[in-house]
């Protein structure tokens, strides 16, 4: 997949106490990281070690987005797509502190 520089205000939505970060999640990865953003289809697109079994793939995205925003594993949640490979999570937390800890994703 060819990745291009896009903007984070496409994937980002604001919630009632924090905002929606849609992702597209490839499980099963040589690493976790934060890959970058597809711009067709608008979406944050991370990598994590983990296979999709059992939740385990879940879990090590609410941990890599908990370490890389810096904010706590409580604060982080997926509310749609658990047993699929686009998800939408919630982070509680100030939508413009995110973006600017997020600006270094933003070029791939």
């Amino acid at each position: 997949m060819m990745m291009v520089q896009s903007k984070l205000s496409d994937c980002i939505s604001e919630g009632d106490g924090g905002f929606y970060l849609d992702i597209k999640v490839s499980a099963g990865s040589s690493e976790n990281l934060i890959k970058g953003i597809d711009p067709w289809r608008d979406k944050l697109v991370i990598h994590v070690k983990e296979r999709a079994k059992d939740g385990k793939a879940n879990r090590a995205i609410i941990q890599l987005l908990a370490e890389e925003l810096c904010v706590s594993h409580d604060d982080v949640h997926i509310v749609k797509g658990k047993r699929s490979d686009r998800k939408r999570v919630f982070i509680a937390v100030d939508k413009d502190d995110i973006l600017e800890r997020l600006k270094r994703f933003q070029k791939v």
